[in-house]
């Protein structure tokens, strides 16, 4: 592409839990989800984050697929309720994450993507501070706003 990045082609899914330990990690070769984190705990529930790729047979919007994924790392858990979005499919995204091409990882600094005139762009694919997760692009959406309010006054 010209601009040296493509848009990814993983999921990513939420999982409300019981019996996974808060701040567990598993990764590996599941089918269909790859890396799950316990990301929070409230009482004996834990919030697990996915990710994986997609792949046939599996569908990560299906309650049956997703058990049988989070019972590949954590067999004697429980899946209580799950949500996820496609965003492959998505108009609005085509894909996930930018992912750079071989060589090109510049492409994806703050300063390529610094606001010029009255545009400025906002995204954790690029993000000042935790580039790739939700916090960095809470930071670049809140850079962006104060570049264009700076150029407004």
């Amino acid at each position: 592409d010209a601009f040296g990045c493509s848009a990814g082609k993983a999921f990513k899914v939420w999982l409300l839990t019981r019996g996974v330990p808060h701040r567990a990690l598993a990764f590996g070769r599941g089918h269909g989800v790859n890396w799950l984190y316990g990301d929070r705990m409230d009482g004996d529930t834990t919030l697990v984050v996915g990710f994986g790729w997609p792949v046939d047979g599996f569908d990560p919007s299906d309650h049956a697929d997703l058990e049988r994924a989070l019972h590949h790392f954590f067999p004697d858990a429980e899946l209580l309720q799950h949500t996820t979005h496609d965003w492959l499919t998505d108009a609005a995204s085509l894909g996930t994450w930018v992912n750079p091409m071989a060589g090109q990882s510049d492409r994806l600094t703050p300063q390529t993507w610094a606001p010029t005139g009255r545009l400025a762009f906002a995204t954790s694919d690029f993000a000042r501070e935790h580039a790739g997760w939700y916090e960095g692009a809470l930071v670049s959406g809140a850079d962006a706003a104060r570049a264009v309010l700076d150029r407004l006054s």
